[in-house]
């Protein structure tokens, strides 16, 4: 306790404030599309130039869009991007955009254009993530599913912008506590998804090489890893081994039971046969002198009453005769 009858206590408040509690569901949920959008960056490390990737969630329908920034200054260009982008979708217009209290969504330009666009603004009380709960429970989703298919595949850390998009457009797709037997994308478009498309993540797949891009006795498939979905392309995102470059391509097999990284037959480089020879022989050179020793060579006897020409067909025709390796069944005509 540190209230009393007379106010507060003072030795009490100092020694024992605590967090109010929050409440566990939300007391107000959006009845229309993009009556309230909730956003929210998360920072993650990556070398591959995008180093945060940014949420907007649509309150009513739970729809997630992900985008992905190299510097937190381009948010509010990315929201640009999406306000136009779900208005003209859906036909309705953002009401209330709720943020955490950063830097980049407290800035005269961001909240100016709110404010002409008559869109209002809630931001959260400083150190108090709760109260943006639906965006900081996404963004957790995202990165947890995101690495829990970079281990289970044993990908690089730099596929991590992948992998959130795949664990996103997948999210899109599934059934949420919030929405009874609706799917966020069948709520944002009243359309049912369909989900027989689904792959395993970083699993191997060998893309189609079209006709026109290689030659006749070329090869028509490329070994790619499989990283995800297109929203606006009807195909698979492929990165292929040669290069590090995201191709899209419709005509695609899965190898789902293997990972991409997982060396196949093929990859093995094959083993020379005289070096391995070479090795058993000189390995059983000593086994072989003593317990089975080679038999003797048979020369031809000596005829020097012969002429040179029937002792030169004698030696050509001894070579053949008892010879293991030949298959054929010789005999000398001088036997």
């Amino acid at each position: 306790m540190v209230s009393c009858r007379d106010g507060v206590c003072f030795g009490c408040v100092l020694g024992k404030h605590h967090r109010d509690s929050f409440e566990k569901r939300a007391s107000w949920h959006a009845i229309a599309p993009l009556q309230l959008v909730h956003c929210g960056p998360l920072p993650v490390a990556s070398f591959s130039g995008c180093k945060y990737f940014l949420t907007f969630i649509d309150d009513f329908s739970r729809r997630t869009w992900v985008y992905f920034l190299k510097l937190k200054s381009e948010v509010f260009n990315m929201f640009l991007a999406f306000k136009a982008f779900v208005e003209k979708q859906s036909g309705h217009q953002i009401l209330k955009l709720r943020t955490d209290n950063g830097g980049e969504y407290v800035k005269n330009t961001f909240i100016n254009f709110c404010t002409e666009n008559g869109i209002q603004m809630q931001h959260t009380v400083p150190y108090t993530p709760q109260q943006n709960g639906v965006a900081e429970r996404k963004n957790r989703t995202l990165k947890e599913m995101a690495n829990c298919m970079l281990q289970s595949k044993g990908l690089s850390l730099s596929f991590w912008a992948e992998a959130i998009n795949c664990a996103n457009y997948i999210i899109n797709r599934t059934p949420t506590k919030v929405l009874k037997n609706f799917t966020p994308e069948e709520a944002w478009s009243s359309i049912k998804p369909d989900v027989s498309h689904f792959r395993v993540f970083g699993s191997e797949a060998w893309a189609h090489i079209p006709d026109e891009k290689h030659k006749a006795l070329e090869p028509k498939s490329e070994k790619c890893t499989f990283v995800g979905y297109s929203e606006y392309v009807k195909g698979y995102r492929l990165i292929p081994f040669k290069s590090k470059n995201v191709i899209i391509r419709r005509d695609v097999k899965f190898d789902e039971n293997r990972s991409a990284y997982e060396p196949s037959p093929a990859d093995v480089p094959p083993l020379s046969i005289s070096s391995t020879f070479e090795n058993i022989s000189s390995s059983s050179d000593d086994e072989s002198e003593d317990e089975n020793p080679p038999p003797p060579s048979q020369e031809p006897p000596s005829a020097p009453q012969l002429p040179r020409w029937v002792r030169a067909t004698w030696d050509a025709a001894g070579d053949l005769v008892g010879d293991p390796t030949d298959q054929r069944h010789t005999h000398s005509q001088f036997e």
